[in-house]
């Protein structure tokens, strides 16, 4: 049985048209809009920061950012706000756009074995490891962070790339928080010990992981479960491994 999510790509399972109309999402719980729209975020936010980028992919990623980012909150409060749902909807769209030619890298990587182990559903997955993975490439990307910081609403100018960065990462952390997600594995029930068969799995995830701006490798990988389990957002020059 596999033990983590995979993905099946082929020509002819590309659609030939898109439907995005926002009405369909009105009815969405609270916590599936939660996990979708965090998802969408982060896809837009690893499209920016992927190796693969460009400028064609940041200008999609960085208005994503910006839709999403002043309407997610709003859209898991009160649903039937037809302006943050057609945010979402749309920031979503461009998003796809972003990562369907940039890729996604860490953060999917580190998620995939979450949902095959645990059966945790993929945007959760995304969102309790997304503070933990940027905090810990934090120092590898600091004007590009600045960036997304600036498209989620955040007053960087005063700031230097570094603060910048770090807002970035704490604000995040906020996000998921504030649309109800548990922050840490432990808030998932799952347990120390599965760290090591969740570090063998994401490994294994080499298609993503090479399009990170910093590279993964298993210690970093295993240095991040190991944060996302504690609740402490760790880097690599301040992370011990257990």
């Amino acid at each position: 049985m596999e033990s983590t999510k995979d993905v099946v790509t082929h020509d002819n399972l590309l659609a030939d048209i898109a439907i995005v109309d926002p009405e369909l999402t009105l009815t969405v719980p609270k916590r599936v809009t939660a996990a979708t729209g965090i998802d969408a975020l982060t896809h837009a936010i690893e499209a920016y920061l992927s190796v693969q980028a460009s400028p064609t992919t940041d200008g999609l990623a960085l208005q994503a950012i910006r839709m999403i980012g002043r309407s997610l909150r709003l859209a898991v409060k009160d649903g039937q706000n037809k302006q943050a749902r057609s945010d979402m909807s749309h920031g979503s769209y461009l998003a796809g756009l972003a990562f369907f030619n940039a890729g996604v890298a860490g953060v999917h990587a580190l998620a995939y074995p979450l949902g095959g182990q645990f059966h945790i559903s993929h945007g959760e997955s995304n969102a309790v490891l997304l503070p933990y993975v940027m905090g810990y490439i934090r120092a590898s990307c600091e004007k590009r962070m600045k960036d997304i910081l600036e498209a989620l609403g955040g007053n960087a100018s005063h700031l230097s790339e570094e603060e910048a960065s770090y807002k970035y990462v704490e604000e995040i952390e906020k996000l998921v928080s504030d649309v109800g997600i548990p922050n840490t594995l432990q808030g998932f029930r799952i347990p120390i010990h599965a760290l090591d068969h969740l570090v063998e799995d994401g490994i294994k995830q080499t298609r993503l992981l090479e399009r990170s701006p910093l590279p993964l490798h298993r210690k970093d990988i295993r240095l991040i479960y190991q944060a996302a389990f504690d609740g402490v957002i760790r880097e690599p020059s301040t992370a011990k491994s257990d």
